[in-house]
């Protein structure tokens, strides 16, 4: 049976169209793009659906060195998107006594759907870009009966669309000849429909929609709807709430963000598109009527480029790369915007579509913005910065967390998890770029993990203190860890540091020492919260790991990070006295899912990791846990502390020994009960500061700061007179205006 992906299935209709008992059925879902419906009662597992699914089985034909700029004559190039290229060839066709399928809107304007037409007075149905995901309905079928009657047929359609008729007819007919737009991705049917009622909501008669009008020329673009009473709505696409949601990315389908044919490697007989850009070729190309790119993919492609070209009044042979220029998803698909899960959250929730579009194209504001050391290469740091928002997900909240990665190179193993789990913000690569993020929420959290310890506050002190933010936005730290019972800093810089911490409106720390130490050093009040991992629900943990891995049954598995030949040895024995196989996953660039699967499956754990402790305390292991001072020890004290596991923790490795790593040693009964009334307190404390944020008041701007211009290197100091070494950036070249909060004092300056 076919299984079914909203990532990457493209909604083709090939399945639906081949499925000889009609068990499959496309329909919408809440995003309003339809995906197959399988009835199993009438499902026989043939498999004929998997052998057309164009994800699953698609050729290409071999990349282009050249391509065709085609134009025809002006009064057909007004009626068309782009040259009129589409017009020439289906006229070809239909003049033939031959059949022409396309897009064509429902007669109500309210959708899209392929039809077939056998005269050139019908043309006008199909010409012209509609953007709006078109359904195939049982279109395939009928291209085939007419194919089987030996008519000549021209299809056009996206390239997936092309991939699913090939594979639904299963052989190359000679009389089929098939089209592929330049396409930039499918845009909701369930937007369009809800954005055509909201600008027509007295449903008036529509004559004609026009995402091209050419009007005010090619460019820009321009969107219009011609009423039957003779009114005529027309707005720039920069713009229309609409045509921005397509061309940024918003409302796409899923499976664009994964297209397998945003590529130069062609799946048709014909690449039709826009030639934007062709001035770049040559200067005299940019008369604002519209360009064609014509690609010939096979033999029939370079057939019909000979047929029409006798009627076109440009026709010229042009280097694929300046088609490139124009048409980026020729060579990659296009990236979602950071806000369209967002939006498509909230689309069955608002009448207003256009004020919704605007929102999350402009000035979205996230629920919040969690500010993690997840881009560090750890397993610990980025399932914490997982479960942190599986919490946040847990209450409602649409936490996305910060991607501010300017000096981490993510290896694979983590870039992967990223990509599947982690909803990130869009990339923040400065510090001019994290203040720009108070235009997108009113909450920004740090947490959890190290971020509090001196060492990193001292190497990026705007960051994990929140500086860049605006007075009336709300910090929270949660679960904030400083990794170790004391901090260290130079007197100056602590009376500095001191008044970023007072700028929190709650704090929550992860340690029980972090209470005293918020207390003593800094004189404020914090909440000891378990690390998040704990207070998310282990199922969420439990679905990573491979059920079908059997690597690390029945062993001793270790993962030692500073392992020395004494501790190597030490494991070893105590693998051998319990009877199992010592395997160690430390630096083996294991997925994350993989080291989970480690620790659940593993008969014993022995670590210095304090996440590694966490998860076999989440996954009721046997386990040892072999403190490094060095590192850290508050963390592991406070681990050991609160689940009453002090057994298990040891300092030496003379200590690794088959009695200290006995099962019998923990009590899960007791721990499961404090991991939940854990939560209950984290629940509660939650509620207290998210719920009922404390009011902001408004903060002066004082005079404790210089500023320090340095020669012609353009680099400006913005500096306590506290201390002389926090927050250097540079200043660009040229005019700009920066905003910029520094330690509570809001700084504006212009540079010319």
């Amino acid at each position: 049976m076919l299984k079914v992906s909203t990532t990457n299935c493209t909604g083709c209709g090939a399945c639906e169209n081949i499925c000889p008992l009609n068990a499959i059925k496309l329909e919408e879902n809440s995003e309003g793009f339809s995906y197959p419906n399988i009835d199993s009662t009438k499902c026989t597992n043939c498999g004929m659906c998997e052998k057309v699914c164009p994800i699953k089985n698609h050729t290409k034909h071999e990349e282009l060195d050249y391509v065709y700029a085609i134009t025809t004559d002006d009064e057909i190039r007004m009626k068309s998107s782009s040259g009129g290229a589409f017009t020439l060839l289906a006229t070809e066709i239909l003049q033939n006594n031959g059949y022409v399928c396309g897009a064509s809107y429902s007669k109500d304007f309210k959708s899209v759907e392929h039809i077939i037409i056998s005269s050139v007075d019908e043309l006008y149905k199909l010409n012209t870009s509609k953007y709006i995901q078109s359904n195939i309905n049982n279109i395939y079928k009928k291209i085939k009966e007419l194919l089987n009657k030996d008519f000549e047929v021209l299809f056009s359609g996206t390239p997936c669309q092309v991939a699913g008729l090939n594979n639904f007819l299963g052989k190359d007919y000679t009389n089929l000849t098939t089209i592929d737009i330049l396409c930039h991705g499918v845009p909701s049917p369930l937007v369009w429909r809800k954005y055509l009622e909201k600008i027509n909501p007295e449903n008036k008669t529509i004559k004609s929609i026009n995402f091209r009008d050419k009007a005010y020329g090619t460019y820009p673009l321009h969107f219009s709807i011609k009423y039957s009473d003779g009114n005529t709505f027309i707005e720039n696409s920069k713009k229309n709430p609409y045509f921005k949601g397509f061309l940024k990315n918003l409302t796409l389908r899923k499976s664009c963000y994964n297209c397998k044919y945003a590529t130069l490697a062609r799946t048709s007989d014909i690449t039709l598109g826009d030639f934007w850009k062709l001035q770049k070729f040559d200067k005299k190309l940019n008369d604002n009527k519209g360009y064609s790119a014509y690609m010939p993919n096979t033999e029939k492609g370079k057939v019909f480029l000979d047929k029409i070209s006798k009627n076109a009044k440009l026709f010229q042979k042009i280097p694929v790369k300046y088609l490139v220029k124009g048409n980026p998803t020729l060579k990659a698909p296009p990236k979602p915007h950071t806000n369209r899960n967002h939006f498509f959250n909230l689309l069955n929730t608002t009448s207003n579509i256009t004020a919704l579009l605007n929102e999350h194209l402009e000035n979205l504001y996230y629920d919040g913005i969690i500010t993690n050391i997840w881009s560090s290469n750890n397993y610990g740091a980025i399932l914490t910065a997982y479960a942190l928002q599986q919490y946040f997900k847990s209450k409602g909240q649409d936490y996305r967390i910060l991607d501010y990665t300017p000096k981490h190179n993510l290896k694979k193993h983590f870039e992967d998890f990223t990509k599947k789990y982690l909803n990130l913000t869009h990339p923040v690569n400065d510090l001019k770029d994290l203040v720009d993020l108070n235009n997108y929420t009113e909450n920004f959290v740090v947490g959890s993990d190290q971020v509090f310890k001196d060492e990193v506050v001292k190497k990026t002190p705007f960051l994990y203190l929140l500086t860049y933010t605006d007075f009336s936005k709300h910090r929270i730290a949660f679960s904030a860890s400083f990794g170790k019972d004391s901090f260290e800093a130079p007197q100056n810089d602590f009376n500095t540091l001191k008044r970023c911490y007072s700028r929190f409106d709650a704090i929550s720390v992860r340690e029980l020492s972090g209470v005293d130490l918020c207390r003593e050093k800094f004189n404020l009040e914090a909440k000891h919260i378990l690390d998040p991992v704990f207070l998310t629900d282990k199922c969420i943990f439990e679905r990573l790991v491979d059920k079908n891995c059997n690597k690390y049954k029945n062993k001793l598995v270790y993962y030692t990070l500073d392992a020395t030949k004494e501790i190597v040895d030490k494991i070893n024995k105590v693998a051998e006295a319990k009877g199992l196989e010592a395997l160690n996953i430390a630096h083996k660039g294991l997925s994350v899912e993989e080291f989970l699967t480690a620790i659940h499956d593993c008969e014993c754990f022995i670590t210095d990791s304090f996440h590694g402790c966490c998860f076999a305390i989440i996954f009721n292991k046997a386990f040892l846990c072999l403190v490094n001072s060095d590192r850290g020890s508050a963390r592991f004290d406070s681990l050991a502390k609160t689940f009453d596991i002090s057994k298990n923790f040891v300092s030496k490795p003379q200590e690794i020994t088959l009695e200290n790593i006995d099962i019998s040693n923990i009590d899960y009964n007791k721990i499961e009960k404090i991991i939940s009334d854990s939560k209950e307190i984290a629940d509660k404390w939650y509620n207290d500061v998210f719920n009922n944020p404390k009011p902001k008041t408004n903060v002066q701007i004082s005079n404790e700061f210089d500023f320090v211009k340095y020669g012609d290197d353009k680099k400006l100091r913005i500096m306590p007179k506290t201390s002389p070494k926090d927050f250097i950036f540079s200043i660009k070249k040229g005019s700009v205006r920066i905003t910029l909060q520094i330690l509570g004092i809001k700084i504006h300056f212009k540079k010319r």
